[in-house]
C-alpha cells in the first residue's frame, strides 16, 4: 500500500523510479577519480536528490564508495516529518546539525545553482562544478545565467568554480 507519510512515500516512489536495466553502461567518471578522492582531505558526504539505493549502486560501479563517510539521499531529507529536499532552506539550515559540523566548515560542491545559493545563505562555502564528461548530458543547472556576478565571473554565492571535480584540490587549497 501507499504510505501517508510523505518521507516514506518519497522513498517508495524513488525506489520505483530508479530501476535501470544496465546501470553500469550508463555510469562514467573521469579517469583518476578514486585516486583523487583518496587524497582529498576532509569528510566526504554525498548529498543527492536521487534515491539512496541508486546512489550506492553508482558509487559502487565507480569504485568510490569507500571514500564516502555517508550518503544523504533525497528520501531521508525530512525534518520533523516534513519532506524538505535540497534546495530547501530548512534542509540546508539543518544539515550542519545532522553532520555535527559548523556550517562554516561545510563545503557544498554542486552543479545546481539554487542549492548553492541556499547553502551560502546557511553559512556554507560553495563550489560550482560546470562541466561533464558527456556534453549531451550537461546539467541545465550549472549553465544557468545568474544575474549578479563578481569580478571573478561567478555569482556572489559561489566561492569557487571548477570545470571538473578533479580540479577541486587546487581550488580547496585556498579555502
Amino acid at each position: 500500500g501507499i504510505s501517508r507519510n510523505p518521507c516514506r512515500r518519497a522513498r517508495q516512489f524513488l525506489e520505483a523510479a530508479h530501476q535501470f536495466r544496465n546501470l553500469p553502461a550508463m555510469v562514467h567518471a573521469e579517469k583518476g577519480l578514486g585516486r583523487f578522492l583518496r587524497r582529498l582531505p576532509g569528510r566526504k558526504i554525498l548529498l543527492t536528490n536521487s534515491s539512496g539505493d541508486y546512489a550506492r549502486q553508482v558509487l559502487s560501479i565507480l569504485g568510490i564508495a569507500p571514500f564516502f563517510e555517508r550518503i544523504i539521499p533525497i528520501e531521508t531529507m525530512c525534518i520533523a516529518g516534513r519532506y524538505t529536499p535540497k534546495p530547501s532552506r530548512r534542509f540546508f539550515q539543518h544539515l550542519p546539525v545532522l553532520l555535527k559540523a559548523a556550517s562554516s566548515r561545510c563545503i557544498l560542491i554542486e552543479d545546481d545553482i539554487q542549492s548553492l545559493k541556499t547553502a551560502k545563505i546557511a553559512g556554507m562555502k560553495t563550489v560550482l562544478v560546470t562541466r561533464y564528461l558527456n556534453r549531451s548530458h550537461q546539467s541545465t543547472h550549472a549553465y544557468a545565467r545568474p544575474r549578479r556576478k563578481t569580478s571573478a565571473g561567478r555569482p556572489s554565492y559561489v566561492d569557487a568554480r571548477v570545470g571538473s571535480v578533479l580540479r577541486l584540490a587546487r581550488c580547496l587549497a585556498g579555502k
